[in-house]
């Protein structure tokens, strides 16, 4: 049996067309990013996982005078993101299996946590918790139960995968997460299911 088609590969064939879609501006997201924010250092090292061309997310936080570090699997939209944002930090690697060597201030994963499969999800929280600084909120989307739903871009099929929300809790927990928010299908964000966690403490403990 042929074994499926990685995401990204996709994503690098309709690159032109996500960066039609993703346009500079946040909106809905505003909310929740503010809740990460609160929890950052001045000028903190932010790790963006999935950052596609850095619209409008990475950007924002580069508008704010974050060190901004965005890692996609899609060598066309790191591209466009070097060309466009060049403040930012741009690396081309997969989100399972990512390592740059360095810990960070916070770390957000929003919409690309669920491009992964269960198992590939489970290889990434060990990784987010070695590339986290004590004290580093992170902010993820994922789905509200565990299973797989279909969807769509550029005219091909492109699933979604998520866990089960208490398989996330224990995830997060085992390598040293403390959950400080969850909202499922958050009405004001697009009907996204949002965590929201911190590592550790700033003393290290």
């Amino acid at each position: 049996m042929d074994e499926p088609e990685p995401v990204w590969k996709l994503y690098e064939r309709h690159a032109e067309l996500w960066t039609q879609r993703r346009q500079p501006g946040v909106t809905m997201e505003q909310a929740w990013l503010d809740r990460f924010v609160h929890h950052l250092e001045p000028g903190a090292a932010v790790l963006d996982l999935g950052c596609g061309h850095g619209q409008p997310i990475a950007a924002k936080f580069l508008e704010d005078g974050f060190d901004l570090w965005g890692v996609d699997r899609a060598p066309t939209l790191i591209e466009e993101a070097r060309k466009n944002l060049p403040d930012g930090s741009w690396h081309v690697a997969d989100l399972s299996s990512f390592d740059l060597g360095r810990t960070f201030g916070g770390i957000i994963m929003w919409h690309s946590l669920f491009h992964l499969t269960g198992p590939e999800q489970r290889e990434v929280f060990p990784r987010l918790a070695a590339h986290a600084e004590a004290g580093a909120p992170l902010l993820f989307t994922a789905g509200p139960a565990a299973g797989s739903a279909p969807g769509e871009f550029g005219g091909e099929a492109l699933a979604h995968h998520s866990l089960d929300p208490d398989e996330y809790a224990q995830l997060l927990a085992r390598v040293g997460f403390t959950v400080l928010d969850y909202r499922e299908r958050d009405p004001e964000c697009g009907n996204a299911t949002v965590w929201l966690a911190r590592y550790g403490d700033r003393d290290g403990a």
